[in-house]
């Protein structure tokens, strides 16, 4: 169970659709990069607490290929056992007037996935990449 906390009247309550949660746009503030394209960040004025165990992916919702922006950040991770303002920053990509996520609308979306230890096995003598390969797939 994900704790969630609305921290302004403009805040609204995140939505699930499918595996994923959808947060909306509350508050919209630009300002140039170092690229001189504009940068804007967007809030939720929402608050999560991850649960242990797991780890929150924040990732532009899927549909938005309209817009003319991408999120700054690629792929934003959030550690299980701790909480965050949902926020994201997008950079626009184009010359032309941009076409945004307004006040209200779903700017970013979380799934969350189970936390697993990954362990390695490297060989100090492997021949993995050293065979010929004869056939292209």
């Amino acid at each position: 169970i994900m704790k969630i906390k609305l921290l302004s009247d403009k805040a609204k309550m995140p939505t699930v659709a499918g595996s994923s949660i959808q947060f909306y746009c509350s508050d919209i503030k630009p300002e140039v990069g170092n690229d001189n394209r504009v940068m804007l960040t967007y809030s939720s004025d929402v608050s999560v607490e991850i649960p242990e165990g797991k780890i929150g992916l924040i990732y532009q919702p899927f549909g938005s290929e309209g817009k003319s922006l991408e999120l700054a950040s690629g792929i934003k991770v959030y550690n299980g056992g701790q909480s965050y303002t949902i926020e994201a920053r997008f950079k626009t990509n184009t010359d032309a007037i941009p076409n945004i996520y307004e006040a209200g609308e779903n700017f970013i979306s979380m799934i969350l996935i189970n936390e697993e230890i990954i362990e390695l096995n490297i060989e100090e003598d492997s021949t993995i990449g050293k065979e010929p390969v004869d056939e292209v797939l």
